[in-house]
């Protein structure tokens, strides 16, 4: 008896099979027709796969398990420090809306999707130089990114700037320099006095789909911030001290509502801000032009000084956002539509989160949870107000040998290695600012600088706390010959250079400062050759010895 007489259903299916199926099919057939397929085979197949099952149904749960307890573990050593893994910890209270700076109508976008990004870029074009004939069309924007760089010696080139606007405004049919500050002056009146009376800026992010959280209004913030700084240099160069001094009390004081928000980014908008309107506290003193009254006023908004702390909270707030989007990965994958689960570096790992053992992902939430507890909160000591970059290891470093465990960590932990560098520079930038406008008084009362610090810190006990949080010594200061004074901290490379000034890297963005030389430096000339303070304004030396 042939093969196609014994099996005549298996021929009539056969040709409708894949050619895999098919080949499958003729393996078995075979096994069957020369008897290898046998009821003893069966029952050994039957039982092998029972066994099979119960074994990988035993290493899920021991995995599952290994990886809740290594988990519960972690979280219990954090909950000691003070740390908390559950994003949802980390929410703000709210605030009443005549507190908020979110609530005010220039930021209060509506909660939709699409009219978010419409209100954001009608604001894009609000607080962009705009063409003359009313169209909608927006240019490039030319506010000053060329700020005022204390660190680097660099005053902004208000000169350049007005030429490069006005030409364009030539050339383009758009405003000028002067009508774009005009047309912007009365939105800066305004949050200036919203800015007085509301100190948080408080957004209701969803905790709970840390993924689904979107932050549009930062790039906006940080143009105010500029718009508004860029008026003050205005008004200095106007020689309108008073007036540059109001100007600047809208960066400051976006500066301490944006630094309550519980969001690295959050922090690192706080310091861009902070460092485009110090630089103009540093271009009001090149020039002498500070009168007691709005040294007082900047000195009281500089006393609000949460750097260090607020970017340590940030820090646990990162590490709760980063172990709940882990933990949230395979209710990500599996929604169709979710931009996250669209990602490349996701879908190379969409097997390991699917597939294996839930408790892989809490071994990897582990890891992530060790990095921040051992090394990235560590960084900054908010007791003793000092920064430790070298605690952070870099992350192409060798992972854990066990693969598995750290595969998923490797790939999501933030590369935050150098943010403890950005959060010295800003500490040291605030401390350099506070200890030269209390120096800028002193002139005021003296008619010249002191020969040391001890005079300013004697006057000030809050100043007397103030220390460089890369080392942990005093700042260093001393009159320089011409009677102007140099201040300085050592900066990241942990060196004293004597007040040295950063070299410079050249990037696709032209030379820029590169913080691993030199010191950080606040270098201000005197009045003029003899220290004694001038009738009128005195020139700008751009480049004092």
């Amino acid at each position: 008896m042939s093969l196609r007489t014994a099996f005549p259903t298996f021929f009539r299916v056969y040709p409708t099979l894949s050619d895999d199926l098919r080949t499958a099919a003729r393996f078995a057939l075979h096994l069957i027709a020369f008897r290898w397929w046998t009821w003893r085979f069966t029952r050994r197949l039957l039982l092998g796969s029972a066994v099979l099952a119960t074994l990988i149904g035993l290493f899920y749960t021991v995995e599952n398990w290994r990886g809740r307890r290594a988990f519960a573990a972690i979280t219990r050593e954090a909950a000691a420090a003070e740390l908390s893994f559950n994003l949802g910890d980390r929410a703000q209270p709210p605030v009443s809306d005549d507190q908020n700076l979110a609530k005010i109508p220039l930021f209060d976008a509506p909660d939709e999707p699409n009219a978010r990004r419409e209100f954001w870029n009608k604001l894009d074009t609000t607080l962009n130089p705009q063409r003359r004939d009313g169209t909608t069309r927006t240019t490039p924007n030319y506010l000053p990114y060329t700020v005022s760089r204390a660190f680097e010696n660099r005053p902004a080139d208000l000169t350049a700037l007005r030429a490069e606007i006005d030409t364009l405004s030539t050339n383009n049919n758009q405003e000028t320099f002067d009508a774009y500050l005009s047309r912007l002056a009365p939105l800066l009146a305004d949050l200036n006095e919203a800015t007085t009376k509301r100190p948080y800026m408080r957004y209701d992010y969803n905790w709970a789909k840390p993924m689904d959280i979107e932050i549009p209004q930062f790039g906006q913030i940080r143009t105010l911030a500029q718009i508004a700084t860029l008026q003050a240099l205005v008004h200095l160069e106007n020689n309108r001290p008073a007036d540059a001094a109001h100007s600047l009390t809208i960066p400051l004081r976006l500066r301490s509502a944006v630094q309550r928000d519980p969001l690295v980014i959050s922090q690192l908008l706080a310091f861009a801000i902070e460092n485009i309107s110090t630089g103009a506290v540093w271009e009001g003193q090149l020039d002498h032009l500070w009168t007691t009254a709005e040294l007082d006023l900047i000195s009281r908004l500089l006393a609000d000084d949460k750097i260090l702390d607020s970017f340590r909270n940030a820090y646990a707030s990162e590490a709760a956002w980063g172990i709940t989007i882990l933990l949230q990965l395979p209710e990500s994958l599996r929604t169709p539509g979710y931009s996250f689960a669209d990602d490349r570096t996701t879908r190379s790992i969409r097997p390991l989160v699917l597939w294996a053992p839930s408790g892989w992902l809490y071994q990897n939430a582990t890891i992530m949870g060790r990095y921040y507890l051992d090394e990235v909160l560590p960084s900054i000591d908010t007791t003793g107000a000092r920064v430790y970059p070298e605690k952070i290891r870099r992350r192409d470093d060798p992972a854990s040998p066990l693969r598995p465990y750290s595969a998923i960590a490797d790939i999501m932990i933030p590369s935050v290695n150098t943010f403890p560098f950005a959060v010295g520079r800003s500490k040291t930038n605030h401390d350099l600012a506070r200890l030269a406008v209390s120096l800028e008084k002193h002139l005021l009362t003296h008619d010249v600088y002191p020969d040391s610090l001890a005079p300013v810190l004697a006057a000030d006990p809050a100043l007397a706390a103030l220390h460089d949080p890369y080392d942990g010594q005093p700042y260093r200061y001393r009159r320089d010959p011409d009677g102007g004074f140099t201040l300085w901290g050592v900066g990241q490379n942990l060196r004293d250079d004597g007040g040295a000034y950063p070299g410079t890297f050249s990037s696709t963005a032209g030379d820029r400062a590169n913080y691993t030389t030199g010191d950080l430096v606040w270098r201000v000339p005197a009045p003029n050759p003899d220290g004694v303070l001038p009738d009128a304004p005195a020139i700008r030396r751009s480049d004092p010895p």
